[in-house]
């Protein structure tokens, strides 16, 4: 009977051991499970800087290009208001040409028929 109470503590103290070894190990698994995952993390973490600084990039990169694009847009419309204005410029002075003209082409045609007139004259009176 001590031979089989030895051998069943003998029995539970490998048990004990091996429960022992079995949580260590699950510890230590947990210890790995948590480092693996640690460095899952880290990595997920780099990408998303990676992706934020990506993308802070890129809406910079827009950001300069709305700035100058507004900036070519300001100059078009100016230059557009500049033409606009020499235009109407142009045509007023043309207009004003126009009206030089036609009352230069009226004191023509008085002399004309001033001209006409005294011909005629002239001729009623040599007849």
């Amino acid at each position: 009977a001590e031979a089989e109470m030895l051998g069943a503590e003998s029995s539970i103290l490998e048990l004990q051991e091996q429960l022992q070894a079995s949580r260590e190990a699950a510890i230590r698994g947990r210890g790995k499970d948590e480092e693996a995952q640690s460095e899952v993390d880290e990595a997920l973490c780099e990408r998303l800087r990676a992706t934020s600084l990506e993308e802070a990039k890129h809406a910079a990169s827009l950001e300069a290009r709305t700035v100058r694009l507004t900036a070519e847009v300001r100059a078009l419309r100016q230059a557009h208001t500049d033409e606009v204005v020499r235009a109407r410029q142009e045509l007023s002075a043309a207009g004003l040409r126009a009206c030089g003209l036609s009352q230069e082409v009226e004191s023509l045609r008085a002399e004309l028929r001033e001209g006409t007139e005294a011909i005629r004259s002239d001729i009623a009176a040599s007849v």
